[in-house]
């Protein structure tokens, strides 16, 4: 009897220590599956932060683009401004000359009359 007891106690004893062992086990199983999700976490957080670095590079290309677009804009309105103030004083240099010919033409034309009157009296 105190043999099958010993052996029982043996039983009991391997039995606990199986059952230790299990619990460690499970412990471990449950400590890498912890530290792959954190691993995998911080993957994902990884990738996150690629996409917004991406986005942020593409949000400064367009800045860029926009600032370069504003820029030329900018330029071709200051050429037609001074395109268009060139034809203006173009214009008013033109009227102006037309203006010194009529000028010319009728002292001209007066100097012509006065010298036909003159000629006119001589002959009277």
């Amino acid at each position: 009897a105190a043999h099958v007891k010993a052996e029982a106690e043996a039983a009991e004893i391997e039995a606990a220590r199986v059952k230790a062992e299990a619990e460690a086990a499970e412990v471990e199983r449950l400590r890498v599956e912890e530290e792959v999700r954190v691993k995998a976490e911080a993957e994902a957080a990884e990738v996150e932060a690629t996409r917004v670095r991406a986005e942020a590079e593409a949000a400064e290309a367009e800045l860029v683009r926009v600032k370069a677009e504003e820029k030329r804009f900018a330029e071709a309105a200051e050429a037609e401004r001074i395109r268009v103030e060139e034809e203006a004083a173009a214009e008013r240099a033109e009227a102006e000359r037309v203006a010194r010919e009529a000028e010319e033409n009728k002292l001209v034309g007066e100097a012509a009359a006065a010298a036909e009157a003159e000629a006119e009296a001589e002959r009277e």
